[in-house]
């Protein structure tokens, strides 16, 4: 494994994003999904016209008409460069690595201190696929067979579990009771039938689910993963 795989967390941080290409619009579109403050740099007052025409109403973005500079790395968490112009784009990374801030240049990963993966987003439940910038096709083939596997309302399940893990530690105070509750719930149950639980109903299954837990045998056989959450076409024999 040549790169770590990491979350990075962007609460009050500034993101600079470099270009206007369609590279650079599909990466503003993926940060604005997060809580970055952005600053995006294109080519001229011409280009920041349109930009604001396209991107308007997003107080999270700043829209400037000039080349990235040295100062504006100050309090940067990350860089990424897709003007399409390699001098430029090397200008970027070579201004980035000298302030210390990780830099991405789209298409250029022998520039990119670190690669964007291709994203199944069910937030709050993320998947990230990376093929280190060798093979980004297939990555996007991946993303989408497990696209088909995680029904779009599992984020909602994933933010319920969550919001019920204090509610757990009341009813099952031993960590490992709890990590077998958890392993149990979703090993025996249709996550897709928890999904359509309103929060009042997925609230009291859970509670009943923990006070069977206390006395439930431990040493029942998991279902296979596959067979739980249903089958994507391109991997039938999981």
């Amino acid at each position: 494994m040549d790169s770590l795989p990491i979350f990075f967390k962007l609460h009050g941080r500034r993101v600079i994003l470099v270009g206007d290409s369609d590279a650079a619009r599909a990466k503003l579109r993926l940060l604005l999904k997060t809580p970055a403050a952005i600053l995006w740099l294109v080519a001229d007052e011409n280009a920041v016209k349109a930009a604001r025409q396209d991107f308007s109403g997003l107080p999270a973005l700043t829209i400037l008409g000039r080349p990235l500079q040295s100062a504006d790395l100050a309090h940067a968490a990350l860089v990424y460069g897709a003007t399409g112009v390699e001098a430029d784009d090397r200008q970027i990374a070579t201004l980035a690595r000298a302030a210390n801030v990780p830099v991405n240049i789209v298409d250029r990963p022998d520039l990119c201190d670190f690669t964007t993966p291709a994203i199944v987003d069910r937030s709050p439940l993320v998947v990230a696929i990376g093929t280190g910038g060798a093979a980004p096709v297939f990555g996007r083939r991946l993303r989408a067979m497990i696209e088909q596997l995680l029904p779009q309302g599992i984020g909602t399940l994933v933010a319920r579990a969550g919001a019920f893990r204090g509610r757990l530690a009341d009813l099952l105070p031993g960590q490992s009771a709890r990590r077998r509750f958890w392993d149990r719930l979703f090993d025996t149950t249709n996550p897709q039938s928890l999904v359509g639980l309103d929060d009042d109903s997925f609230t009291h299954h859970l509670e009943k689910l923990a006070q069977d837990a206390r006395t439930a045998d431990k040493q029942g056989t998991p279902m296979a993963l596959c067979s739980l959450w249903g089958q994507a076409p391109a991997i039938r024999n999981c």
